[in-house]
């Protein structure tokens, strides 16, 4: 079976440091959290239109080094876009008792290949956009 990839319209983040980049990802996130009052999220087709929160993202950046994080974030818009738009299959779930992981591949409009992780939450159904990072 091939492997299927997501093409984004979208290139990922330029800048030349961390904060330059943060910045930008932040403004992308901020502008998708005041579509709401509550958490943030984005309805993906691949999940039949359901709900994927983005708030465990930063939770989980902020446990990285700061290299790694800046790293993860130049994909942070195509990630989203990847999350909007894909109706690609992922590649086999990864399923524990209370989890399932879904890891979905794309390419940014630049031609370098990411991974974008999806948790769900087996109890309550409840999906979460967890990490991005660049396929080495």
């Amino acid at each position: 079976m091939t492997e299927e990839f997501y093409k984004c319209k979208q290139e990922t983040i330029r800048g030349e440091n961390y904060a330059e980049i943060v910045r930008k990802a932040r403004r992308i996130y901020h502008d998708l959290s005041r579509q709401t009052r509550r958490d943030p999220f984005i309805r993906s087709p691949h999940f039949n239109k359901e709900k994927v929160f983005l708030n465990s993202f930063w939770d989980h950046l902020n446990t990285k080094r700061q290299k790694d994080r800046k790293r993860r974030l130049k994909f942070y818009g195509c990630a989203i876009e990847l999350i909007e738009r894909n109706r690609l299959r992922p590649g086999a779930p990864f399923k524990s008792k209370t989890e399932q992981l879904f890891r979905f591949k794309g390419i940014s409009a630049d031609g370098q290949q990411f991974i974008v992780q999806i948790r769900e939450e087996l109890k309550t159904g409840r999906k979460y956009f967890t990490s991005v990072f660049p396929l080495e």
